[in-house]
């Protein structure tokens, strides 16, 4: 492991203003916190951070909890506020400064004998797929502006326009989110609309045009737009924005296939916001942003 970038993990989540769940409790939400990190770093599972062997050269805690107390503690409101918060900061450290958002899924598939009642089959990069995919709109900054992770067959525009985009702040001016067709629905188009934000998306069936039914006019205004040399630039930062974080699974930090340990919804989305956390540092490293203490 880096030991340069998790030494600056392991000095925010010590210094992040955060309020402990239990203030009896042997072990802090600091120190769970960062044994779901360690862990999800290696990609290996929650007891392996549990032994002090596999800190060697690490910063770590002076004492470190059993497996059974880490598993049952990094499900509860107080640990997840805890890396909510260090998203948040992250956030903060790089805030979104470009007028263009983008909106994707990223496919998390396992093995289709896997008996994970949690994941479903749908569309994944190739074909079908059994898993799992996350949700996110990005910017510019290290980690997304929102995000999810559900089964693989939830749609992705209905969970744009139901969970991700009413997330964003309230936008003032031009401001752009760029989709593939897929997310080419009136909902999506409204949802966007009502945040401030012209949704530009490709339409799913090109020349066919828009039919007899009603249309949303942010839809109408946004096909209209990609028929201009304007729209056609807009649109093309989506592949900046993508390339931006395409380098995100080539590396150890980085969110790739799901391991064969971390199966059911809480888990994988407990693994995934592990993971954005950790590349989110990476981004900041590489960028050469300080990182002080964020008390």
């Amino acid at each position: 492991m880096d030991g340069k970038l998790w030494a600056q993990v392991y000095q925010t989540v010590m210094t992040m203003d955060h309020t402990e769940s239990k203030r009896r409790a042997q072990f802090s939400d600091r120190v769970i916190a960062l044994m779901v990190l360690r862990a999800s770093y290696d990609e290996r599972p929650l007891s392996w951070s549990c032994r002090p062997e596999n800190w060697i050269g690490l910063s770590r805690p002076a004492c470190l909890p059993s497996q059974s107390t880490a598993s049952r503690r990094s499900r509860t409101e107080g640990v997840r506020a805890l890396l909510k918060a260090v998203e948040n900061w992250l956030e903060q450290r790089a805030p979104q400064i470009d007028r263009t958002l983008a909106v994707d899924g990223r496919p998390l598939t396992i093995s289709p004998f896997s008996k994970d009642p949690d994941a479903r089959w749908g569309y994944a990069i190739r074909g079908l797929g059994f898993g799992y995919k996350l949700h996110a709109i990005w910017g510019t900054g290290a980690v997304p502006l929102a995000w999810d992770l559900l089964p693989l067959n939830a749609s992705e525009a209905r969970v744009a326009a139901a969970a991700l985009v009413p997330h964003l702040p309230v936008a003032t001016g031009k401001r752009y989110l760029l989709g593939d067709a897929s997310y080419d629905t009136n909902a999506l188009y409204a949802a966007a609309a009502a945040q401030g934000f012209q949704l530009l998306s490709p339409p799913k069936n090109p020349g066919k045009g828009l039919g007899h039914r009603v249309h949303h006019p942010a839809r109408i205004r946004g096909l209209e737009m990609l028929r201009t040399a304007y729209g056609k630039r807009q649109y093309r930062k989506r592949t900046v924005i993508e390339r931006q974080y395409g380098n995100a699974t080539m590396r150890d930090e980085g969110l790739g296939t799901l391991p064969a340990h971390v199966r059911r919804l809480p888990r994988v989305k407990l693994y995934v916001q592990a993971k954005l956390i950790l590349n989110g540092f990476r981004i900041l490293a590489n960028r050469k942003l300080s990182l002080s203490p964020a008390a």
